[in-house]
């Protein structure tokens, strides 16, 4: 449970975000730049991949407005006191993170002890650890977490309390001066995903509230009023309509908790759509309709055709069964714009790369680009169902071999990772009508870049 993973998992692993976005290289929409989330900041190319530009922005996620000259980043502060982010949560988070840190406080027994508590109240709160260390201190904190049996050092106490953090998605200027902008939304919770409208005047956040699920945002370009609170319980991954006229999402139909997960419950999960309006300041929303049902899984990502056809990715499940059979392999599915009409994905060729939950879709919606952790890349045609293999698994893969989301630069041109050496890789563009390509990384920083190395 989280209590758990904050208060032993963190301590005895170098601390790291939880859900590290893979969508590191992104190419604006007509395919003229090309923003790389490098470590020391955002670097700025052109169509053929030569770095020009850069900013000491360190973004974790990076989508650029339809006109090519701005983008929204998710910027993250690490190292957050419980007074940097009580503000930014809700009275009801407020609240329970004072109750379950009390109780951790009061608490007098082994962390085994205390995690069966907790999970009997369908989990703790997130924020346990910076509220104590605010109210009684870090030798007190230390102290209590020894009683625990956690055996906590202060320099391990350090590194966790480096795990706090907050999160801002801005605005940003991208022509011949980098430009910040206005902060649109801020955040105690990691952002999954960020979905820009159509018409570029509107962002859809999705925000990681752990084992809750995401709670959607709608946050302003320009910032001239706050983001607006949406939905809870949702997929990570919810995108806009062809026209930008509603919002599409996976919802649960019951709470999520970690101990739904862990004993072999599984929530329902509704396609839903919401219909919005901006015009002239003022939002109009009204709910739509449900258009589908499927099992519930964070990891469901919701992508929109140009024809208005939803993809998405979600498992097979067949009941009754009398053993394990209905854990089938995930496919990919195309559904109707009103729901009437679902089919799955009948692929043939290459077996489908494994990494589901992060396909894209080139612009004209034909295409579809699905990665494997061991590397390989593959390439579906949603006209034909064919399935061909544009990078193998390489004979050195050791552990992940998913350096980055492969991207597509244009409707024809993708950009994927290929390992070009024992601890080395490059960033390849291809053409898919013409099956050549180019490495377009040659003269990157290495040293500043963990895409190219190991």
């Amino acid at each position: 449970m989280r209590l758990i993973r904050l208060l032993i998992c963190l301590i005895a692993v170098p601390i790291l975000s939880a859900c590290e976005s893979l969508d590191k290289i992104v190419w604006s929409p007509d395919g003229s730049k090309v923003a790389v989330l490098a470590d020391s900041g955002i670097k700025f190319g052109d169509a053929q991949g030569t770095l020009s530009q850069s900013t000491s922005i360190k973004a974790k996620l990076f989508r650029w407005l339809p006109d090519g000259k701005r983008a929204v980043v998710v910027i993250e502060k690490t190292g957050c006191t419980w007074a940097e982010m009580k503000p930014l949560l809700s009275k009801a988070e407020v609240d329970k993170a004072i109750s379950d840190s009390e109780e951790v406080w009061n608490f007098h027994g082994t962390m085994a002890q205390l995690d069966q508590r907790f999970s009997k109240q369908n989990g703790s709160s997130d924020f346990v650890m910076p509220y104590l260390e605010s109210k009684y201190g870090r030798p007190a904190l230390i102290k209590k977490l020894n009683e625990l049996n956690t055996k906590i050092s202060p320099s391990e106490l350090t590194e966790i309390g480096g795990f706090y953090s907050t999160y801002s998605v801005q605005l940003i200027t991208v022509q011949e001066k980098i430009e910040s902008g206005p902060v649109l939304l801020r955040s105690a919770s990691e952002i999954a995903d960020l979905r820009v409208s159509p018409k570029g005047d509107m962002v859809l956040v999705s925000e990681d509230k752990g084992s809750k699920g995401c709670d959607l945002y709608l946050a302003f370009i320009g910032g001239q009023r706050p983001a607006k609170w949406l939905e809870s319980g949702n997929a990570s991954y919810p995108d806009w309509n062809a026209d930008g006229t509603q919002i599409i999402f996976v919802q649960a139909n019951r709470p999520i908790t970690e101990e739904g997960s862990t004993n072999g419950t599984v929530p329902l999960g509704m396609i839903m759509t919401c219909h919005l309006d901006y015009t002239g300041g003022t939002l109009t929303q009204r709910s739509g309709s449900v258009l589908g049902w499927l099992p519930f899984s964070q990891e469901t990502r919701l992508r929109t055709l140009p024809n208005g056809k939803i993809l998405f990715n979600a498992e097979l499940t067949e009941l009754p069964c009398t053993d394990e059979s209905f854990k089938k392999k995930g496919s990919l599915y195309e559904l109707s714009p009103d729901g009437k009409t679902l089919e799955k994905i009948e692929s043939k060729g290459d077996p489908l790369g494994n990494d589901l939950s992060h396909f894209e879709i080139n612009k004209a919606g034909t295409k579809v680009v699905v990665a494997s952790n061991t590397g390989a890349v593959t390439l579906l045609d949603l006209e034909t169902g064919a399935v061909n293999t544009v990078e193998k698994i390489s004979k050195d893969a050791t552990g992940s071999e998913l350096k980055f989301n492969p991207s597509w630069r244009n409707e024809d041109e993708m950009c994927f990772s290929h390992r070009s050496g024992p601890s080395q890789f490059e960033v390849v563009l291809q053409s898919v009508s013409k099956q050549d390509s180019r490495v377009i990384s040659s003269k990157w920083p290495v040293q500043e870049m963990k895409i190219l190395g190991n």
